[in-house]
């Protein structure tokens, strides 16, 4: 009972979206849906109708109405009104595709909310004289044959019969129970005429409840498919989601149509000299709106990313102040991000000579028309983990963040041997796992002495990161003490890891991804640096050693294209190429399933974090520990939730889904604000004045049903 009531209460709901369907009808917008008719106030006849019920109908329809008045034309499934005047027809309209006639709310509502009586004719066949029906009185007759065009595939043909006394004529597969009659039936199936006009795609079959949902190809049904217990397809989605998230519009009625008239018993029956043609306009059933990408003409990448220069700057390339004051990022901006993502993308000159190194734009030779979206989604997921590491704090550096857990007084104290690892993990230890890319590894010099370009600003803030060997004056380091602005080294304190010292720890992160750790370093000197200069490969910096200076991705003279160039490479090296041979999660099906699914399985993205902060897609990885690799894929993703955040901002912004990019900005944001929408809008009172979280009105089906009016326009 409950459901049933909740479903009533949708309905209900829907009434509102016909009141405004009929007014923008009745405006003249929308493609011309809703305007005047050629030969207003003359009956017309919809294509494909009966012609004699459509005349009759429409000859008599505003017969009885004495004043103004709006009805729905029967013999059209109520697609079709007019308006009526002093007992004439003045205007004959249609709603726009998708829409019927709705009587209770005057004006077009969704088909599945409309109940549309089948005609039934002022007067049967018996009560009409055959000048009526257009006949001479010596005319002859021998029943009525109902024959297709000649040019169409004979699909129906129901001879008259005499009649037996026992209902039947014809073939007799279909009768009633009247005395001489026919009662020969057409009826279709939702399956049999889904496709018709519509574009190639997935759609649902309503008469199933979505569980059930088609292939259309070239306006036929290519395949039938079903959504595993429980799921049901949404078309607003492209996929299968849980039954109970999914709107599932009841398919209108399949409205039985006579294709023969034969003798009532009451007089003659009609002639054959004049075949009524069968209708060809066949009930319509509403289909879930379906998220297609925008493939409508070719899409020039690269135009699209600098149409979206300014949002890219004004959303994307911002950092913010300790106090959370936005400003134009100095070290991360636009066209040093575009300058860089064209030439990692160029398939002609890859810039270590490997095809593997080229960065994914779905522009590639070959590629098809949409791919250019799965494009958008692998930069999007790469500016995501770009915004969290570096971008919003405009640091090139990673920045001493970690405060240790026995501050003195609730005073902050940062470990100044942060510089070696925060969060438990110790870089210098990140050293290569496949045996044959052991060598790539830089060799960890304990003499060096660095110290990072940025580091945070705002009143005794901590230093830069630093890396020197241990002295004889200095065997241990302390901590930054913020209250005094000053290090503090009377006694060892140790960072996460335990560490008492920076010897040999200049391997923190550095760049747009802040590529961290000895073996990912390594591998940008291997391919991109000095190193694979000397051994005569192709090099983008054939004079920077990258493991005897790292720091020249911070502080080089072409530091603007490093800190890209450099996290370009590395999301190339250990995401796009990214394949785990256990559970068989790789980056690049994962990427397009993500988009062909709708772009709402936001999982996707938590895996790609993983990858880039733990080198998983599900960490804490498997068999990790601190004692390994550093500690290296131990703990949770830091800042997942604002990693997501930011990949559907990016998305947002570069319009990603084309069309459909609003209706998910505006989800995101109804989303971000759950909480207020549940414990402020989403309420109901009792009659006593108590209020309690709504039964009948929850977010996830405002939001399904608002991307349900946001598809079907």
């Amino acid at each position: 009972a409950g459901k049933a009531n909740y479903v009533t209460e949708i309905k209900q709901q829907s009434s509102y979206a016909g009141s405004f369907a009929s007014s923008f009808a009745s405006s003249g917008n929308g493609g011309g849906s809703g305007a005047d008719k050629p030969g207003a106030g003359t009956p017309q006849t919809s294509p494909g109708m009966v012609q004699t019920q459509s005349s009759l109908e429409l000859a008599s329809i505003c017969s009885s109405q004495k004043s103004f008045a709006t009805l729905p034309l029967l013999t059209t499934y109520c697609a079709d009104y007019v308006e009526c005047s002093e007992g004439e027809v003045a205007r004959e309209m249609s709603c726009p595709t998708g829409l019927a006639f709705d009587s209770t709310i005057k004006g077009c509502n969704w088909i599945s909310q409309v109940e549309c009586p089948p005609y039934v004719p002022p007067k049967t066949n018996s009560d009409f004289s055959l000048g009526d029906l257009g006949f001479g009185e010596d005319d002859d007759f021998d029943g009525l044959v109902v024959e297709p065009d000649e040019e169409e595939e004979p699909v129906y043909t129901v001879p008259h019969g005499k009649g037996d006394g026992k209902g039947g004529g014809g073939s007799g597969s279909y009768s009633n129970n009247n005395s001489g009659g026919v009662s020969n039936i057409a009826t279709f199936s939702e399956e049999d005429s889904i496709c018709d006009g519509a574009p190639d795609g997935t759609t649902p079959l309503l008469t199933t409840e979505c569980r059930d949902y088609v292939n259309c190809v070239g306006g036929k049904v290519d395949e039938k498919l079903s959504c595993p217990e429980g799921l049901a397809f949404s078309a607003a989605f492209s996929g299968c989601q849980w039954a109970s998230s999914v709107i599932c519009p009841t398919a209108a009625p399949t409205t039985p149509v006579p294709t023969t008239m034969g003798p009532t018993g009451k007089g003659p029956p009609p002639p054959t000299r004049r075949p009524t043609p069968m209708p060809t306009k066949r009930p319509v059933y509403t289909k879930a709106p379906t998220t297609e990408a925008p493939v409508a003409a070719p899409v020039d990448l690269w135009e699209w990313i600098k149409s979206r220069r300014r949002r890219l700057n004004q959303e994307i390339f911002q950092s913010k102040t300790k106090d959370g004051v936005s400003y134009r990022s100095y070290w991360f901006q636009y066209q040093d991000f575009y300058r860089a993502l064209e030439i990692v993308s160029d398939e002609d000159a890859s810039i270590t000579g490997k095809r593997k190194h080229v960065f994914y734009t779905g522009t590639e030779r070959g590629a098809e028309q949409r791919d250019y979206e799965y494009g958008l989604v692998n930069i999007a997921a790469f500016l995501s983990q770009a915004m969290t590491e570096s971008i919003q704090h405009d640091a090139c550096d990673e920045f001493n963040v970690e405060q240790n857990t026995d501050s003195d007084n609730g005073k902050a104290h940062y470990a100044l041997s942060n510089s070696c690892g925060q969060f438990g993990l110790n870089y210098q230890e990140f050293g290569c796992a496949r045996p044959d890319e052991a060598d790539m590894a830089c060799p960890v010099d304990r003499t060096m002495v660095l110290q990072a370009t940025t580091s945070q600003i705002y009143p005794n803030a901590p230093p830069p990161l630093e890396c020197r060997p241990r002295s004889t004056g200095e065997s241990f380091t302390g901590f930054w003490d913020v209250g005094m602005g000053s290090e503090q080294n009377y006694y060892p304190y140790e960072n996460s890891f335990g560490r008492t010292d920076v010897e040999g720890c200049c391997w923190w992160g550095r760049g747009a991804l802040h590529t961290r750790g000895i073996c990912n370093l390594g591998k940008i000197n291997y391919y991109l640096g000095k190193k694979a200069s000397d051994d005569g490969r192709v090099s983008r910096y054939p004079d920077t050693d990258f493991c005897s200076f790292p720091e020249a991705i911070c502080a080089a003279p072409e530091s603007r294209e490093m800190r890209w160039i450099t996290s370009f490479f590395e999301w190339t090296e250990r995401v796009q190429s990214y394949n785990d041979p256990k559970t068989g999660w790789n980056y690049m099906r994962k990427l397009k399933e993500f988009v062909d699914g709708g772009l709402v399985d936001f999982d996707f993205l938590g895996a790609v974090s993983g990858i880039v902060t733990k080198d998983c897609h599900d960490a804490p990885c498997d068999g990790a520990t601190m004692g390994i690799d550093g500690g290296r894929g131990t703990g949770a993703v830091s800042d997942a939730e604002g990693r997501l955040k930011n990949f559907q901002q990016v998305l947002i912004v570069l319009d990603v889904g084309g069309e459909n990019a609003m209706i998910r900005a505006l989800i995101k944001y109804f989303t971000d604000r759950t909480d207020i929408m549940n414990s402020q809008v989403l309420r109901s009172q009792t009659p006593q004045g108590q209020m309690y979280p709504s039964y009948r009105y929850q977010l996830a089906d405002f939001l399904s049903a608002l991307t349900h009016m946001a598809e079907k326009g």
